[in-house]
């Protein structure tokens, strides 16, 4: 037998622990049920495992749908995005191979306008599975270099190749 109380509706997620920096208990969260993805429901961290899955090293989260409605039946299967409170400053996402590190700070190279690599100090935040988050020193739509970066000099020409960004 199984118990369940329907006064509250939660939501189990699976989090890597790459991530658990960003989870925070009480910070809101939307979730989406995959049975009517046009429907969004607000909710909020309630709880965090205080130990990761030895299996998979992941982190269970448990959330709290403050808006549930008779749509969210027990057992649906939901996808769910956290937001950042008060986030202040810009973050962008780069390749890991777009970072590299000379005299003790870290660098980006910048293509200019004339196509010449420029180099450019960078704050970087947290390393993902896919890249690393910039905090400050690159603004969107900027043009990197992403391969070769330890190779090149200050002005040098380069033939920018369009990649699609992950």
């Amino acid at each position: 037998m199984q118990i369940a109380g329907l006064k509250e509706t939660e939501v189990q997620v699976a989090v890597p622990e790459s991530r658990m920096a960003e989870v925070k208990v009480g910070m809101p969260v939307t979730v989406k049920m995959w049975a009517n993805p046009e429907k969004v429901y607000a909710a909020r961290v309630r709880e965090i495992s205080p130990a990761a899955d030895s299996a998979t090293r992941a982190f269970d989260v448990r959330l709290s749908i403050t808006d549930a409605d008779e749509a969210v039946k027990l057992g649906m299967t939901a996808g769910v995005k956290f937001r950042q409170q008060g986030l202040q400053q810009q973050r962008l996402q780069i390749p890991l191979s777009a970072l590299t590190e000379m005299n003790g700070k870290k660098l980006v190279w910048v293509i200019d306008a004339e196509n010449k690599a420029q180099p450019r100090e960078v704050a970087a935040g947290e390393f993902t599975e896919n890249g690393v988050m910039i905090t400050s020193g690159l603004q969107a739509g900027e043009k990197i270099a992403i391969a070769g970066v330890h190779t090149l000099v200050k002005g040098q020409p380069v033939k920018p190749v369009a990649k699609a960004v992950p």
